[in-house]
């Protein structure tokens, strides 16, 4: 299984965070740069489409990304996309602005 860091770096790098400057892509990279290394089942491509809630709970669907790294880095990717990115129209109005 890849090493999350090393698949989010390269997707980072590639252009594939167009919400982000190179700047900033720069800074995220040495954020996580400094999270402790671990060897925990990661997603790998966290956003909203890939998180079903069914009952109150949350069911994260789409493993094709999987791998091993610092959750918390996923949990990171995660926060950026959703701070900088464009929802989903579907989303209650009061989501998309918090």
């Amino acid at each position: 299984m890849p090493l999350f860091f090393e698949n989010f770096k390269y997707e980072k790098s590639h252009d594939e965070a167009r919400y982000l400057s190179q700047a900033e892509k720069a800074a995220v990279i040495a954020q996580l740069d400094q999270l402790p290394m671990k060897q925990q089942l990661c997603h790998g491509d966290p956003n909203p489409g890939n998180i079903l809630l069914r009952d109150h709970d949350a069911i994260i669907i789409d493993w094709n990304n999987a791998s091993t790294g610092n959750p918390e880095a996923d949990l990171a990717e995660y926060i950026i996309m959703i701070r900088y990115a464009i929802l989903p129209p579907h989303l209650p109005m009061k989501r998309r602005l918090s």
